[in-house]
């Protein structure tokens, strides 16, 4: 089978290919770490965590004309595979509320701004009064997920809901934060690394919606 080596056009991961190989899908995750995750996006995103302290604003998305999504815009991988990589996702994303407020537990004592900023406050009774800012963010990951699987075979899927590890303090809490945090941000990272690779492998509107 010929593969054509002349890009087609740009998008969000570079230059688009119609039957990208090995290093061509690999430029492509390249150019999204450059995007998404250099160095000066990430100190961006730290300069600005103080001013959402102070006053949390989501960040807005962009409008999605959900019908145009269609098998088209995957790319080099088969549908099914890209399918079983959208239900582990959805499995990974779900439950946000168990994970938010584990965090909060973990920073309250030690960071109040930053455990209201992931899991928001709660009364005396521990019935939550406000929602985290990061918990607003991450909770339209699940139903952006469900909605694209549902547009792409006109199924309806229900995500495997995981057990979250609850709060487990020690007598030290210094520990215990730092021990959570690596766990947090290991859990993060991997699931950046899933979304570039994803939006490696897709185009349009789905690979907007990823993005």
């Amino acid at each position: 089978m010929l593969i054509s080596t002349s890009p087609l056009t740009e998008d969000l991961a570079g230059q688009l290919y119609p039957q990208p190989h090995y290093l061509q899908t690999q430029r492509r995750i390249k150019s999204l770490i450059d995007r998404y995750l250099s160095h000066e996006q990430l100190c961006d995103r730290l300069e600005d965590l103080p001013l959402q302290f102070q006053n949390p604003q989501p960040r807005p998305w962009k409008q999605i004309d959900w019908q145009v999504i269609n098998y088209n815009q995957i790319i080099c991988i088969k549908p099914e595979v890209f399918l079983s990589v959208l239900v582990g996702a959805l499995d990974t994303e779900a439950p946000i509320r168990g994970y938010t407020q584990t965090s909060r537990q973990y920073l309250e004592n030690l960071h109040p701004q930053m455990a209201r900023f992931v899991g928001g406050t709660v009364d005396e009774n521990g019935n939550l009064t406000e929602l985290g800012l990061w918990e607003k963010e991450e909770r339209q990951h699940t139903p952006t997920l469900l909605k694209i699987y549902q547009q792409l075979t006109g199924e309806k899927i229900t995500p495997t809901l995981r057990t979250v590890r609850g709060y487990l303090p020690t007598d030290d809490p210094h520990e215990d934060l730092y021990c959570h945090g690596l766990h947090r941000v290991a859990t993060e990272y991997g699931a950046t690394c899933l979304y570039l690779w994803l939006m490696a492998h897709t185009t349009g509107t789905l690979q907007d919606i990823l993005a």
